[in-house]
């Protein structure tokens, strides 16, 4: 999924033009400083995207951890 939002997010910040030439050109493209200038753009944008996610993540570890204590109680019954 982190993938997915870094590539949601590169394409919502540069063109297909611009996504091209830094694939394909890497550190030589001529779009590199754009992309320097934009990295904190780039990091607020992962991060709105990753919340929903983390919120999930921790949302199921919370209620594993909760289901697994459940367990517990009603064997010591």
């Amino acid at each position: 999924m982190r993938d997915k939002n870094i590539a949601l997010t590169y394409e919502k910040l540069f063109t297909q033009e611009k996504l091209s030439s830094l694939a394909t050109e890497f550190q030589s493209s001529k779009y590199v400083p754009k992309v320097m200038a934009k990295q904190a753009e780039i990091g607020q944008e992962m991060e709105s995207s990753s919340q929903p996610i983390l919120k999930n993540l921790v949302t199921d570890a919370l209620n594993a951890t909760l289901s697994s204590y459940r367990s517990e109680l009603s064997g010591n019954d």
